[in-house]
């Protein structure tokens, strides 16, 4: 059992127990987190109920807090179905509740999801400045993570390697004392796939990347391998004229 089948596991056990004892604010939380592991695997209709649900409960208890962080969830999914403009105009409400409820739980990682739906380059660089400002206030944990990998994202999809490869950096330090699988991945992801686009090829790279592929294969992070795999290809390519 890898450790995103065993998080996606203990998720489902509290959910059960959550629905069996009536608490709705613990069944909204469990929903919320079914929906990031969903999204990891690109099981995105899954990830999208999922979130779905989590914010429905949100609105029926009157949390916005909670709702701002459940909106987040299910614009990333509507973004990864390509469902950019819904995508937007939920992640605005987000943020909007965010910053009425206090941007500290969630405000920044919903920054990174707005940096990626944005297509132009002033508002990113607005947004980003945002996000910085937020985090150097005080966030909790989970806002650098979604922050930084939202930023990386973006930066990769735009050909903007220096951006990547900072904030790939950024999230290694910030989690360096205590590394996370998943932290871990998306950071050495960003920065090979950045060394990649600059068009660097030496075998340390490409051994990077197939220890990559072989990590997402492995722990079944399926949103992110595409992407491994295109420069692996495109690689083979180039080594073939």
């Amino acid at each position: 059992m890898t450790w995103l089948d065993k998080s996606e596991q203990e998720v489902t056990e509290s959910l059960d127990m959550a629905e069996r004892i009536g608490s709705s604010l613990s069944e909204m939380h469990c929903c919320v987190d079914l929906s990031q592991t969903a999204l990891a695997r690109n099981d995105l209709t899954r990830a999208e109920k999922c979130a779905k649900r989590a914010t429905d409960i949100a609105q029926r208890l009157g949390t916005e807090r909670f709702r701002a962080r459940a909106l987040h969830f299910h614009a990333q999914a509507l973004l990864a179905m390509n469902q950019r403009e819904k995508a937007q105009t939920m992640l605005e409400e987000a943020i909007q509740l965010s910053r009425k409820t206090g941007p500290a739980y969630c405000g920044a990682g919903i920054i990174g999801a707005m940096v990626l739906a944005e297509q132009d380059p002033a508002r990113r660089r607005r947004l980003i400045e945002e996000g910085e400002s937020l985090l150097d206030q005080g966030a909790v944990a989970h806002n650098y993570l979604d922050f930084y990998q939202g930023v990386i994202e973006a930066g990769l999809e735009r050909r903007d390697w220096k951006q990547a490869e900072h904030y790939a950096h950024l999230l290694e330090q910030f989690f360096s004392p205590e590394p996370l699988p998943l932290t871990d991945y998306v950071s050495a992801r960003g920065r090979a796939l950045s060394g990649f686009g600059r068009g660097q090829r030496d075998d340390g790279l490409k051994h990077q990347l197939e220890r990559l592929r072989a990590q997402a294969r492995e722990a079944g992070l399926m949103l992110g391998l595409p992407a491994i795999e295109d420069a692996l290809q495109n690689w083979r390519k180039d080594a073939t004229g």
